[in-house]
């Protein structure tokens, strides 16, 4: 599942392997034989699907918390600005 990979290969767990495998020099490498190298943790379908389900959920939450606190920062702002405007 595509979606999966997606979201493991950009978790800190593969992150870090890929930054103990990478070849330094003038210029980083990350060639075709450290990558497969990489430990990437293949549970069965169903599990990716509720792994995934529950990522999508947390990031909805996030991006929801995000909302809010734009929300809130305006509120804020408008009300100082209000203030001084006096």
């Amino acid at each position: 599942m595509s979606e999966y990979l997606a979201e493991i290969l950009n978790t800190t767990y593969v992150y870090n392997q890929s930054k103990n495998l990478t070849k330094t020099g003038t210029v980083s490498n990350l060639h075709l034989v450290e990558i497969k190298k990489l430990k990437i943790p293949l549970p069965n379908l169903h599990t990716q699907k509720q792994i995934l389900s529950e990522i999508k959920y947390q990031k909805k939450l996030i991006e929801s918390n995000k909302q809010l606190s734009d929300i809130f920062e305006k509120k804020v702002s408008d009300m100082i600005d209000g203030i001084w405007s006096k």
